[in-house]
């Protein structure tokens, strides 16, 4: 697969290099902000996929709790990325963008601590209040990602920025979903048992890991996006009006994650 996506990705550079009207320029992509912002929109969705195998696999296997049960654990989450999501515009005017871009990573660190307090006997709380704060910093986070991008565009190239962030989301959850299992796995292997403790562990490997992430995805926001590129526009006057659909597509992620992951 990885040597498909390779050859794919190389015939559609190649192609859209020679094409006199690409569908992609490959110019956009000297556009510093839109680079970094596709980057973390890559690794917030990989974050946000991490945990929701994770989270799934701990519920169900370990705690023996049904997808029923899991997806209303996930409710708060989805609660959250709403929150989250109709925050960012306002936190960009009054406090800036680079405060927006730590929020959301500082909100998934602090939500990664509390969840990875989690027991093989004991652990539900934990799960949804620290799924709730990283709820909230994935939308946050998002929001936030789809302003810089689009942005840092004029309007005649806003769909393509909106097109090249989704793509990125679709390519960040589905290597979260991989790295998630490959380190889980790993680390039951490791202990040479496959006993609800071994599981846990494996578990708060991974949460560790999407905390790690979170990390490093602040840093870089902080140090590679330009705040000056990314000013408030009409819109973000009216939050309230700002990306609904995005937070109900994020809503919708949480919950619906408990039963894509199913044990």
């Amino acid at each position: 697969l990885l040597v498909l996506f390779l050859v794919f990705t190389a015939s559609f550079i190649l192609v859209e290099h020679a094409s006199l009207h690409p569908l992609v320029p490959l110019s956009v992509f000297r556009i510093r902000n839109l680079l970094v912002a596709n980057l973390l929109a890559a690794s917030n969705l990989a974050i946000a996929s991490i945990f929701g195998f994770t989270l799934t696999l701990y519920l169900q296997s370990v705690l023996g709790l049904t997808a029923l049960v899991t997806g209303l654990i996930f409710i708060p989450a989805g609660l959250g990325g709403i929150v989250g999501g109709r925050f960012a515009p306002q936190l960009i005017r009054r406090a800036g963008l680079h405060s927006a871009l730590v929020t959301g990573p500082a909100l998934i660190v602090l939500g990664s601590a509390l969840m990875a307090r989690i027991t093989p006997v004991d652990g539900a709380l934990w799960v949804t209040l620290g799924y709730m704060l990283v709820g909230s910093g994935l939308g946050c986070g998002l929001v936030t990602l789809t302003i810089a991008v689009t942005n840092a565009l004029g309007p005649e190239m806003q769909g393509l920025a909106a097109g090249l962030l989704n793509t990125s989301q679709q390519i960040g959850a589905a290597l979260g979903a991989s790295l998630a299992s490959l380190v889980a796995t790993s680390v039951v292997l490791a202990l040479g048992n496959h006993g609800k403790a071994a599981v846990t562990t494996g578990d708060q490997v991974a949460i560790y890991l999407a905390g790690a992430l979170a990390l490093l995805a602040g840093a870089l926001a902080v140090l590679a996006i330009r705040p000056s590129s990314t000013k408030p526009t009409s819109s973000e006057q009216h939050p309230s009006k700002i990306h609904p659909a995005l937070a109900l597509r994020l809503a919708s992620f949480f919950v619906h994650l408990g039963e894509k992951h199913k044990a």
